[in-house]
């Protein structure tokens, strides 16, 4: 079985082909990495969010340009070539965010929060979409 030696312990990591590629997405303790999974050799990495933060959602457009991840209230929405940070949406209030989705020709992004909130109450489960041109300020 062949696998990606990725780099210390992972309690919680979330992954993503990014489009039609052999490269792997990975978010992590805050950090964006992408593996070739042929050569088995990192790309690129990018450090999103301070300490040990976690990601719950990553997804990346088809045609392998952006790369979107979810973490607790915000949306970070990413170049993928060269990996950079091009913006931050704080998406969300109370509630962490469980999933997130982009349609097939890039043009929506949606999110979907958890229904049970930071205080533990049942009550917020909601899902949003946007453009994602609009968020990308095109």
């Amino acid at each position: 079985m062949d696998f990606i030696p990725f780099k210390g312990e992972t309690p919680f990591g979330v992954l993503a082909f990014v489009g039609r590629t052999h490269i792997l997405a990975v978010a992590q303790f805050g950090i964006l990495e992408l593996w070739d999974c042929d050569s088995k050799t990192e790309v690129s990495s990018l450090r999103v969010l301070e300490g040990q933060d976690f990601f719950s959602s990553l997804v990346c457009t088809r045609d392998g340009k952006t790369l979107i991840a979810g973490s607790d209230t915000n949306i970070y929405i990413c170049q993928v070539d060269p990996l950079r940070l091009i913006r931050s949406v704080d998406a969300y209030e109370k509630a962490p965010i469980a999933t997130l989705a982009v349609s097939e020709d890039g043009a929506y992004l949606a999110a979907s929060r958890a229904d049970i909130g930071f205080d533990d109450r049942p009550g917020y489960g909601q899902t949003k979409v946007w453009r994602l041109d609009k968020l990308l300020g095109k």
